[in-house]
């Protein structure tokens, strides 16, 4: 048994907590018909659709608590009293009305919201028909409904069949045991909210919570088959009767936004009952669920309106942003269940998202009057100024992004771009919009935008090349100041400034020689194989030109336009440093074969001459073979090859 309950709580579910445990009250004065006079609180109608001689009263023959009970006595008679002519069917009804800020909403959610206990004794023929009915201040009615199937007696759910035309909810349940008290119960909130099912198999909408109950009935039936000329009737004895309410603490309420910044000294928070009627009440003063209504106003616009239930939490979070760091503007909606987001606030306008289930009024402090508010792609006209206080009020059903607009608006535009050529160059640019401030912006195409409020920007290879405010007479295709050296690598000469013309002159391996003219300054951005050697404006050197080796691009800044050319490979007369290099090599090689051949060439010939020379005569002997040798090459010995061979 031990690990049995363990179990059971392991598996099940932690519920939410709530803000505050509720009580159940009865909201039926005199339940159980034991005040002085008995039938205190409750009206008997025997009149309206009633049969003559039929009878309502508390009786102390027969109570299921107490001395009393209600006695519902139905006779044979079939002429109806309010008419004066024969009928069918007819009921006598014993009613108690609701006070007027009961609603539905503040009903106990439990299995015996509705509680009584009854007694059915069948007459003359048989037992037909017993009701208990609950009908609300908009006239949608709920009726509980034990009927003998054998009478055929049809009955039906429809949106349309109560009085006034309103909806018509019906449960046909099981003819209870006669002679014999039995108790009913149900959860009368669960029953008023369950789906309206109807002939066919389609569903309509529950009722509302926020509808008020009016009145609860209990009804006794007569009826006359004439077919067989069979009467039908019964008395019913009622007794012990409960619809039970919630009752709660009145919470003391604080406030926040969404950021969860207080905002108590922003608003103003009333009560009001059910009426309409503003009721102050101190916080712990006992009410009823859903008999109050907390209301909250920024700047005198009503921003919540919800009943005061046993989840209302003391803390509430508003649905309210401020429009700025210092606080002082916000944007607030009128629905807890909605969130929002501001995107933008710029001179231009001011751009938010509302996501939730729905709301019919935005209010925001605005000190300019705005010309337009947009939501989604559509300007819509349900919205108002209040110059005195700077407040803009929209009613709206929808959801989805906002734009209170200080300028005319235009449609986004879809961008598309071309090179000088009239070829799409979109694969090989980037491009983003910006606000005012710098940041970047995604509107959708045809989405209604402030006319000059956003900037296109476009850039080559990280290289910023075109700028341009989005107005209504921007035009597309963008004709970007774009060459193609080799399209299909994204090799391209690009400029920033306006281009007359761009005329390619060579395209090899040791040149990109290019034409240009417009107006400047200019930057010109230039995708090349290799980091150049020099650059030439008009034949000139310029300095005014860096090299990315990872784009591989190159950069120039140029005050006018005009010929440029990018230099690869050196294509000037002097000799390569590199050959000079090699010449002196060779003539140092050339040098010490000589020195060498003589020194053996002297090793083999006798000492004619007397003593062996100094080592300085020697070394100028040497240098004189020296130049001897390279005068065979056609070359002179450098200084520093002298040099050497003096030290040889």
């Amino acid at each position: 048994m031990g690990l049995f309950v363990l179990g059971t709580l392991s598996a099940s579910r932690i519920g939410p907590v709530h803000a505050q445990t509720p009580l159940s009250v009865n909201a039926i004065v005199n339940p159980s018909f034991e005040n002085s006079p008995p039938l205190t609180g409750w009206v008997n109608d025997t009149y309206d659709d009633g049969n003559y001689y039929s009878t309502i009263n508390a009786n102390s023959t027969l109570a299921h608590s107490g001395t009393y009970s209600a006695r519902l006595d139905v006779s044979n008679n079939s002429t109806a009293i309010k008419l004066g002519v024969k009928t069918t069917l007819a009921h006598i009804t014993l009613i108690q009305y609701l006070p007027p800020d009961t609603l539905f909403g503040g009903l106990t959610n439990r299995s015996d919201g509705l509680s009584l206990w009854f007694k059915l004794q069948p007459k003359f023929s048989g037992f037909p028909l017993f009701e208990l009915r609950v009908r609300a201040g908009s006239t949608s009615e709920m009726d509980y409904i034990f009927v003998s199937p054998s009478l055929g007696l049809g009955f039906g759910n429809s949106t349309t069949g109560s009085e006034g035309g309103k909806p018509l909810k019906q449960f046909l349940l099981p003819v209870p045991p006669f002679n014999q008290w039995v108790q009913f119960s149900r959860n009368i909130r669960a029953d008023w909210l369950a789906p309206l099912k109807l002939s066919g198999g389609t569903v309509a909408p529950g009722f509302r919570l926020n509808d008020t109950f009016d009145r609860f009935e209990a009804d006794a039936y007569f009826f006359n088959d004439t077919l067989t000329g069979n009467i039908y009737a019964e008395t019913a004895w009622v007794d012990d009767v409960a619809i039970f309410n919630d009752v709660i603490p009145l919470p003391s309420f604080s406030f926040q936004d969404q950021t969860g910044y207080p905002t108590d000294n922003r608003i103003v928070s009333k009560i009001f009952n059910a009426s309409g009627v503003e009721t102050p009440r101190s916080p712990g003063f006992m009410i009823r669920s859903y008999e109050y209504n907390l209301q909250v106003y920024y700047r005198g616009y009503l921003i919540l309106k919800d009943p005061i239930t046993p989840t209302t939490p003391s803390l509430i979070q508003l649905a309210m942003v401020p429009t700025d760091n210092s606080r002082t503007g916000y944007i607030a909606v009128n629905s807890l269940a909605n969130n929002v987001t501001i995107t933008q606030n710029t001179e231009s306008q001011i751009a938010f998202n509302i996501t939730g289930t729905g709301h019919s009024m935005i209010v925001a402090d605005s000190i300019p009057q705005p010309v337009a508010v947009v939501n989604g792609g559509t300007t819509i006209p349900t919205w108002t100024y209040n110059a005195t206080l700077g407040m803009v009020s929209i009613t709206t059903t929808a959801l989805g992004p906002f734009s209170i607009s200080y300028r005319p608006v235009i449609p986004f535009p879809a961008f598309s771009f071309q090179d000088i050529t009239g070829a799409t160059v979109s694969n090989a640019i980037s491009w983003k919009t910006v606000n005012s401030q710098g940041a970047q912006v995604d509107p959708s195409p045809g989405m209604l935008v402030p006319n000059s409020a956003y900037t296109l920007e476009v850039n080559y290879a990280g290289y910023s090349i075109y700028r341009a405010t989005i107005t209504q007479t921007l035009q597309f295709p963008v004709r970007l100041r774009m060459l193609p050296l080799n399209a299909s690598s994204g090799a391209y000469i690009v400029f920033n400034s306006t281009v007359d013309s761009i005329s390619i002159l060579e395209n090899s391996q040791s040149h990109i020689t290019f034409s240009s003219t417009g107006t400047g300054p200019s930057l010109v951005v230039v995708r090349v194989p290799a980091k150049p050697i020099s650059i030439e404006r008009d034949g000139t050197s310029i300095s005014t030109w860096s090299y990315n080796s990872t784009s591989r691009t190159i950069e120039i800044e140029s005050a006018t336009l005009g010929t440029f050319s990018i230099v690869f490979i050196n294509t000037t007369n002097e000799t390569p440093i590199f050959l000079a290099i090699a010449l002196i090599a060779g003539i140092a090689i050339a040098a010490s074969a000589a020195v060498i051949w003589r020194r053996r060439l002297r090793t083999r010939q006798p000492n004619l001459e007397g003593p062996a020379p100094s080592p300085k005569r020697n070394a100028s002997q040497l240098a004189d073979g020296c130049i001897f040798s390279t005068r065979r090459f056609r070359a002179d010995c450098s200084t520093s090859c002298v040099a050497l061979l003096r030290q040889i």
